[in-house]
């Protein structure tokens, strides 16, 4: 488990990966707290990387309230942006 990613998240990610006859062992997360501004109050948000470890391609999403980044990743998986080929680099969404 990720200690600073939503479990919720967590969890339909791994329902996503399995869903598609994937391990989540092949895949490394991690997230990371983006800091608040301190002059506003404001709802917690957050980057998560997914690295694809067969490949080691990693792609960021934004996480945390209003986000979906599960289905950003299912999208950018479908399209093949985890293949070395495509994406050798880390990309923001």
């Amino acid at each position: 488990m990720v200690s600073n990613i939503d479990t919720t998240e967590v969890h339909d990610f791994e329902q996503y990966i399995r869903a598609h006859d994937l391990k989540p062992d092949d895949f490394a997360l991690v997230g990371v707290e983006e800091p608040l501004p301190v002059d506003r109050i404001a709802s917690i948000r957050s980057k998560v990387t997914v690295t694809y470890k067969a490949t080691g391609v990693s792609r960021a999403y934004a996480s945390g309230y209003g986000t979906n980044w599960v289905v950003a990743f299912g999208d950018e998986w479908r399209t093949g942006r985890f293949s070395s080929e495509l994406s050798p680099t880390i990309a923001n969404t």
